[in-house]
């Protein structure tokens, strides 16, 4: 019964941790969406910000570290509306 629980609880960490990774990754995609319809529109300060916050997000996710990349990423599309 405690092998049971104990594979549950793994296999629910590995899925929630697949579900983050997916998050940060479509954070990612949706920086680079904004930037493709937007960046023309965009000055160059706030662009080489979303530029900035866009490229750390992306360092982020790739090293596992999906809670600072997505505030990165929220933080680059947040600027496109201002």
């Amino acid at each position: 019964m405690k092998f049971k629980l104990f594979l549950a609880a793994a296999l629910s960490g590995a899925f929630l941790g697949q579900a983050h990774a997916d998050d940060c990754n479509t954070l990612l995609d949706r920086v680079d969406e904004l930037l493709a319809a937007q960046s023309g529109d965009l000055n160059e300060e706030v662009l080489g910000q979303i530029m900035a916050l866009r490229n750390q997000g992306a360092e982020d996710c790739n090293a596992g570290d999906d809670e600072q990349a997505s505030e990165s990423l929220e933080h680059a599309i947040s600027l496109f509306t201002q």
